[in-house]
């Protein structure tokens, strides 16, 4: 994926639309993307179809897409205002936005809210609302600086054994995945940016026998979340212990049943964020969300 943005941010990619506007102009716009990068694959020893031979296929994926292709913005739009719904699919967290995450340790596009809707290409403010995810400890998958890592205990136990899906493993290359506390800085940071109105809260049946919890709630050295990522590799977390809980909270159906003290950790979190937690996952299974009363 990553030649397909470098080549959308270098104003030379080809774009699906294109490829319903015949042979011609196909073969124009191949002969323009060899000509502008399309070298610079060959000096590293790539090899390429001919224009021609690219043509023909896209011609032939023409035929079978054709009816599916359209200008995405207005049809989105449009649905959204008369239908009530669209359900739009995306991948990865605020912190590996390429804009707001700290660069270069990102992915190659925008995943914040205000991304969804610049990918859809519709009003902002068509969302209703704008729930923000997050578990109740950090996890990152790969290099890159992570001020609340835990150290190799308290990362075994919030990683889990590998022997559950649910695990923090990769789903690919079953990678352990790195493991630490709630970084408070980086939530209210995520809120803001996003727009968050309320948190749905994952997998704090995880933290059920550990004692004690603990959130970041600031930096000793920053006032807010660093502008670079050399800087949040120096980031010096400020710690603030809560109580934990023993009980096994997977059967919860309502906040008023979880053990104080996960009420507790709770309420943290939503004084930390500023908005409200509606949302708390209890288990794997899509039964195990607690919605919270307002």
């Amino acid at each position: 994926i990553g030649p397909a943005y470098r080549d959308k941010s270098a104003r030379v990619g080809i774009r699906v639309g294109e490829i319903l506007l015949g042979r011609n102009h196909l073969l124009a716009q191949l002969d323009r993307w060899l000509s502008n990068v399309g070298k610079l694959y060959q000096t590293f020893g790539a090899d390429f179809d001919s224009p021609a031979t690219v043509a023909q296929q896209l011609m032939e994926s023409a035929e079978f897409l054709g009816d599916a292709i359209c200008e995405t913005s207005s049809f989105v739009d449009r649905v959204a205002r008369t239908d009530g719904g669209v359900l739009a699919e995306g991948a990865q967290g605020t912190m590996l936005s390429v804009n707001w995450g700290p660069y270069p340790y990102v992915t190659r596009s925008e995943t914040t809210a205000g991304g969804a809707a610049e990918g859809l290409g519709v009003d902002l403010r068509l969302f209703d609302e704008i729930i923000g995810v997050a578990k109740a400890f950090c996890t990152r998958v790969g290099n890159g600086p992570f001020p609340t890592e835990g150290d190799e205990k308290i990362q075994a136990l919030l990683r889990g054994t590998g022997e559950h899906s649910y695990d923090e493993f990769g789903s690919t290359t079953g990678r352990p995945r790195r493991c630490g506390w709630l970084d408070g800085v980086i939530l209210r940071y995520s809120v803001r940016i996003n727009g968050v109105d309320s948190i749905a809260l994952t997998k704090l049946d995880v933290l059920s026998g550990i004692d004690p919890i603990k959130i970041a709630v600031r930096y000793k050295n920053f006032a807010d979340f660093p502008a670079t990522s050399a800087e949040v590799e120096m980031a010096e977390p400020v710690y603030e212990e809560l109580p934990g809980w023993r009980e096994d909270i997977s059967a919860s159906s309502n906040f008023e049943e979880l053990p104080e003290n996960a009420r507790r950790y709770i309420r943290r979190i939503e004084e930390i964020a500023g908005v409200p937690v509606r949302y708390i996952g209890v288990g794997p299974a899509r039964s195990q969300m607690i919605v919270k009363e307002k």
